[in-house]
């Protein structure tokens, strides 16, 4: 087996082994949701106070199983990434806070701040390849803003267009050519301004 062929198969291998998984942990976070509401039924009919009184717990407990079915999603996305991977319609802005989400590079500073209009139309691109390549850039992104309190991703739209603009560590354009190609984008690092800026270009779907 070439080196080429045996690497694709190890992705293979991690890929299901990751979906494997995920399967089962989508399960378990529905039995949590289900299972919750149950609870917070009865305790509605039987105690209202009480259930008032927890609120913010269940509550908690619902924004946390969002987060947790979402991480799931998106490692699941990752691990499934690779030349076989369609190009699919996706809402830039969203993937891109979910990313700096599940990093929690959006929690503590320099913290990620998305800036993006409102647009309900989205951009193709391979969401499996572009999860790991907005984590990249993100992260880089943070590691450019260090003694900062925030550092800005923007999303911008224009015609048949859409690009994510955020600044960099890493300036050398071939850093991000490949795995943006990988994502179905186009890469460039502009260092007009203060600092490097990387520029993702995207088509719209």
């Amino acid at each position: 087996m070439s080196e080429g062929r045996a690497r694709e198969a190890r992705v293979e291998e991690v890929a299901r082994l990751v979906s494997g998984m995920a399967h089962r942990l989508r399960n378990s976070l529905q039995a949590v949701a289900i299972n919750l509401e149950v609870v917070r039924a009865r305790l509605r009919r039987e105690a209202p106070e009480l259930a008032e009184e927890l609120d913010r717990f269940t509550t908690a407990a619902d924004d946390n199983v969002r987060r947790l079915a979402r991480d799931v999603d998106l490692l699941v996305a990752a691990a499934r990434r690779g030349p076989e991977e369609e190009a699919a319609a996706v809402d830039l802005a969203g993937l891109v806070r979910d990313v700096a989400a599940a990093l929690e590079l959006d929690r503590r500073p320099p913290r990620v701040e998305v800036d993006a209009p409102d647009d309900e139309r989205g951009v193709r691109l391979r969401r499996g390849a572009a999860v790991v390549l907005l984590g990249r850039a993100l992260q880089s992104a943070r590691a450019a803003g260090q003694g900062e309190e925030s550092v800005r991703a923007a999303v911008r739209y224009a015609g048949e267009e859409a690009s994510l603009e955020v600044p960099v560590a890493a300036t050398d354009p071939e850093v991000w050519e490949g795995a943006a190609s990988g994502a179905g984008a186009l890469a460039a690092v502009a260092s007009d301004g203060p600092r490097p800026t990387l520029i993702l270009r995207f088509p719209r779907a």
